[in-house]
């Protein structure tokens, strides 16, 4: 959500990341992963790499490349992107249970 050439503008996006690590004997919580995905919208599709902090801060980049004639608000959607992301892990939600 936010403004596009002076109009508010709502954009639905799918996207998708794959954390990849390649140090040995090292287990699910290690402090830094490589990061690749992608990110598609109906105005563009944006590839991208970065790093992830223990699987919760994202930092990445990538570039978009504009499908067909799509445009939002009169512009065009397409060019080098830079994201900043803070991941929530649904464990957070839950209610923590002890065995005793």
């Amino acid at each position: 959500m936010g403004k596009v050439n002076g109009e508010f503008a709502i954009l639905p996006k799918f996207q998708g990341d794959i954390l990849l690590n390649f140090e040995k004997n090292v287990d699910v919580q290690h402090s830094y992963y490589f990061l690749a995905g992608t990110e598609i919208t109906p105005q563009f599709v944006a590839p991208k790499v970065g790093i992830s902090l223990f699987g919760i801060i994202d930092f990445t980049g990538g570039y978009a490349f504009q499908l067909g004639n799509n445009l939002l608000n009169d512009s065009v959607m397409k060019g080098l992107n830079l994201n900043f992301t803070i991941n929530i892990p649904l464990v957070v939600f839950s209610k923590s249970k002890k065995n005793k």
